[in-house]
């Protein structure tokens, strides 16, 4: 899917999965959507893809599949998951994440997947939503008014106000003494040993440990802000910014640039601003600290539910595995245009359209 194809949930694009059907795609899959092309899966559905199957939608094409179809994704590199504006985003273990102007949502081991209402997307505990890096990408692009979200142990929702949540067993926590919250209603928090450490260019990359390091590196999590984004940053906190980008991070948090080889891309495009404020808490316990080490790993336990409500619900079940391993395995988390992202004095990210981001206990970002 380009830039310029997106997987739009309107009248004329319309993605409805009912009630558990399985999406896998297997290793060099394909899957591409462009405008007004309608994808449903009616109940028990599944469908599955082979090695190197690519599956392209082209305007105004409708895609149904039938009973006992089976979609798997299997291990594979580079892998896409994009997401074009205004789409909420939860993420549970050791995910890798970008989102950039087409937004790219990169997805690792036995992920499951649902979608319910206009879109239902369900995998089972069996199915891996694999997303490495891979010769040939696979690409899935969601557009506007979309909900991910994760369900308990790991929620991801995505709606209009695009919400990004990760419940318990996630090494990225979002409980009391763990906020990391974006958008205006946006949480994001983050638990113990995180690391997130940020360059001139706004890059966010995450080591073998799951370190957010800012250096020159082959795998990095970078998280670059375009035109008229805001990059504050607090004390106890190094952050340098590039064109107008404005970046605050509260006291306990350090942002450091090192090199790596593991690297986590979150880039914002154009009028997206990220700002830590009061509403949005990033909380550091004494069990939950949000700092930028070597210890800090970002990893996200098993039975991660993925789920995009509303429109388009992403679960994600048990053994599900999001980690970033040595130079293949990333996930780049990149936000395209008119997405705000905030972070308070207590450090809370937004994104605008009320995007929520949250992370649960013992996930590690």
């Amino acid at each position: 899917i380009s830039e310029s194809q997106n997987l739009r949930i309107s009248e004329s694009q319309n993605l409805r999965i009912s009630e558990s059907p399985n999406l896998r795609i297997s290793e060099s899959q394909n899957l591409r959507i462009s405008e007004s092309q309608n994808l449903r899966i009616s109940e028990s559905q599944k469908l599955r893809i082979s090695e190197s199957q690519n599956f392209r939608i082209s305007e105004s094409q409708n895609l149904k599949i039938s009973e006992s179809q089976n979609l798997r994704i299997s291990k594979s590199h580079n892998q896409n998951f994009r997401i074009s504006e205004s789409q909420n985003l939860r993420i549970s273990k050791s995910q890798n994440l970008k989102i950039s102007e087409s937004q790219n949502l990169r997805i690792s081991k036995s992920q499951n997947l649902k979608i319910s209402k206009s879109q239902n997307l369900r995998i089972s505990e069996s199915q891996n939503l694999r997303i490495f890096r891979i010769l040939e990408s696979q690409n899935l692009r969601i557009p506007e008014s979309q909900n991910l979200r994760i369900s308990k142990t790991q929620n991801l929702r995505i709606s209009e106000s695009q919400n990004l949540r990760i419940s318990e067993s996630q090494n990225l926590r979002i409980s009391e003494s763990q906020n990391l919250r974006i958008s205006e209603s946006q949480n994001l928090r983050i638990s113990e040993s995180q690391n997130l450490r940020i360059s001139e260019s706004q890059n966010l990359r995450i080591s073998k440990s799951q370190n957010l390091r800012i250096s020159e590196s082959l795998e990095s999590w970078n998280l670059r802000i375009s035109e008229f984004q805001n990059l504050r940053i607090s004390e106890s906190q190094n952050l340098r910014i590039s064109e107008s980008q404005n970046l605050r991070i509260s006291k306990s948090q350090n942002l450091r640039i090192s090199e790596s080889l593991e690297s986590w891309n979150l880039r914002i495009s154009e009028f997206q601003n990220l700002r830590i404020s009061e509403s949005q808490k990033l909380r550091i316990s004494e069990s939950q600290n949000l700092r930028i080490s070597e210890s800090q790993n970002l990893r996200i336990s098993e039975s991660q539910n993925l789920r995009i409500s509303e429109s388009q619900n992403l679960r994600i079940s048990k053994s599900q595995n999001l980690r970033i391993s040595e130079s293949l395995e990333s996930w780049n988390l990149r936000i395209s245009e008119f997405q705000n992202l905030r972070i308070s004095e207590s450090q809370n990210l937004r994104i605008s359209e009320s995007p929520n981001l949250r992370i649960s206990e013992s996930q590690n970002l």
